[in-house]
């Protein structure tokens, strides 16, 4: 095609765009006679104009007023303006213009009102908010209901250890403003209470941060707070001889390794070991030649005898005193007792909510307003009895309060004769479960026997009585469900010669039916709040007195 045929050919997209750019031009028209570059400057000052209210003085409009750091002595004390919440010291507030009342708010301290005359700025407060301060010391107003919070607090919240030193910092203006006796001597009974719940080494630093504390007021360490904590030290030690091994068991590894080659720990293990090593000599076996069984209320009785229960974890004897944790072996005195010879059953229970109409499971609500038993109250029972064919296996799904009332009924049953149904303490349980054994894991020896613990295809208990019998004539003492016993529970407490403080938890025994064998000996120990009930959970009955 010739250059003259293809002259009116369109020209390349490129090419013509270029030309049309080249040629483009804008003419702003003025706007009420007002010249472009006039109304523009004015458009243009009053988008910056606007700009700069937007972000300089709006806020400010909106929010007029100060934001406040609060901070108390001692901290987590509730923040109130004007009677509503605002915040948890250590916390950053925002108060508007005007006058407020401020409310700082702690459980058993007294209440601190701020009225405040609030100030504020218009300008920058989006970037240069107007601010304040205000630091508040709380007076402690009933430290006998504060110490006894905070030891329900770390007993149940151990992983917490702060909780103790915490506790301490209010008590330190209590004692400062009165230097009471009184206030010192709660100070601490708190601390020796939450020593039978401290097992690690970040709980012992609080706990000693609390002692010194306790120790000096509150104020700054001084020679007479030295004095007060070596004598309560020494103390300890005359009290609890064995606070050398607990706070061996508290400390890490390698720190523990160094206490144990120095001299007082070598002192105090060698003592132990010549106390404790008496009860070992000759044979273990110690049971009696006959079982004494007797019937009362129809539940069968095994006679136990008196005797010295070395109680915790001895089924290794060999390694006695050269290994401290949390079951201590300890030299327990047993008065004699008889015990049920099983965990009571459904059909002994029934026999009581028949007597007993407030406990049946029918007013399952009603007890647990009481929060003394929980939702799970005979959860496997129909209305308020048992279910067919399970007459004869342990009740479970009942609280230690249930428990409780149970043998307080029983006790009636048994006449004017002093004789009285109780739950067993640990150390009865323990006596009991070893069938006169020493240094043996299981109630027959090394063992667990046929007692009723997890099998493939298990789904509950089997009947009470289940297992052969110890020693004394007891049967189930490990396996089929866990017990309850009259003690609270505290960790630690086998190092200390005081009675376990009433804690969160109560203590159980014996291992259940869902458990591994080798995961529950006759020494070991087990917790529960004591309103729980669950299906693992049964108990049997001591009598005592004439």
């Amino acid at each position: 095609m010739s250059r003259k045929a293809r002259k009116g050919a369109p020209e390349p997209e490129g090419r013509q765009s270029a030309e049309a750019a080249e040629e483009v031009r804008v003419v702003l028209k003025p706007v009420l006679g007002i010249r472009p570059g006039t109304y523009l400057t004015v458009l243009y000052a009053v988008i910056l104009l606007f700009l700069v209210y937007l972000f300089l003085f709006l806020p400010g409009i909106r929010k007029n007023g100060t934001w406040f750091s609060m901070r108390t002595y001692p901290a987590s004390a509730s923040v109130r303006v004007d009677g509503k919440y605002a915040g948890t010291t250590p916390c950053e507030i925002f108060v508007p213009r005007g006058g407020h009342r401020i409310e700082f708010h702690r459980s058993f301290h007294k209440d601190v009102f701020l009225d405040e005359q609030v100030k504020g700025r218009v300008f920058g407060t989006l970037i240069f908010p107007k601010r304040d301060a205000r630091t508040v010391s709380l007076e402690l107003e009933d430290p006998e209901k504060h110490f006894m919070s905070a030891f329900m607090d770390f007993a149940s919240n151990q992983h917490i250890p702060t909780i103790i030193s915490d506790a301490m910092v209010s008590i330190g203006t209590a004692l400062k403003k009165t230097h009471s006796d009184a206030n010192y001597d709660m100070a601490y009974s708190f601390i020796y209470d939450c020593m039978h719940y401290v097992t690690t080494e970040t709980q012992l630093r609080s706990l000693l941060s609390a002692s010194t504390l306790a120790a000096s007021g509150g104020s700054i360490f001084s020679p007479t707070s030295l004095i007060r904590l070596v004598q309560k030290t020494i103390q300890l030690k005359g009290n609890d001889p064995d606070s050398p091994a607990w706070i061996v068991s508290c400390l890490g590894s390698e720190t523990s390794k160094q206490l144990l080659a120095s001299a007082w720990i070598k002192s105090y293990s060698n003592h132990y070991k010549d106390s404790i090593s008496k009860f070992y000599q000759g044979s273990p076996l110690g049971k009696t030649s006959t079982i004494y069984r007797s019937v009362a209320a129809g539940i069968a009785f095994c006679a136990v005898p008196s005797g010295t229960l070395v109680m915790g974890d001895d089924d290794r004897p060999e390694t006695l005193g050269s290994r401290f944790g949390v079951l201590l072996p300890h030299p327990v005195e047993i008065t004699s007792f008889r015990i049920s010879e099983t965990e009571i059953t459904n059909r002994q229970y029934k026999a009581f909510l028949d007597e007993n109409a407030e406990w049946r499971k029918s007013r399952t609500a009603e007890l647990v307003k009481k929060t003394i038993v929980t939702e799970d109250y005979l959860s496997s029972w129909n209305d308020d009895s048992y279910a067919a064919g399970s007459e004869d296996l342990p009740v479970v799904g009942v609280s230690r309060f249930a428990a409780q009332a149970y043998c307080a009924w029983l006790t009636s049953k048994l006449g004017r004769g002093g004789t009285t149904a109780r739950l067993p303490t640990e150390a009865e349980w323990e006596w009991s479960a070893r069938g006169g054994l020493r240094g043996m894991p299981y109630p027959t020896g090394e063992k667990a026997g046929n007692s009723v613990f997890f099998v493939k295809g298990i789904t509950g208990p089997g009947k009470a009585g289940a297992s052969e019998a110890n020693g004394y004539g007891l049967r189930d003492m490990a396996g089929n469900v866990w017990e309850w016993c009259a003690d609270d529970h505290a960790p630690a407490s086998y190092f200390f010669s005081a009675a376990v403080p009433h804690g969160p938890d109560a203590a159980v025994r014996g291992g259940a039916w869902n458990n591994p064998k080798e995961s529950v000996k006759v020494f070991t120990r087990g917790c529960q709040p004591e309103a729980w009930c669950t299906p693992y959970l049964g108990f049997r009955v001591v009598l005592s007195g004439s």
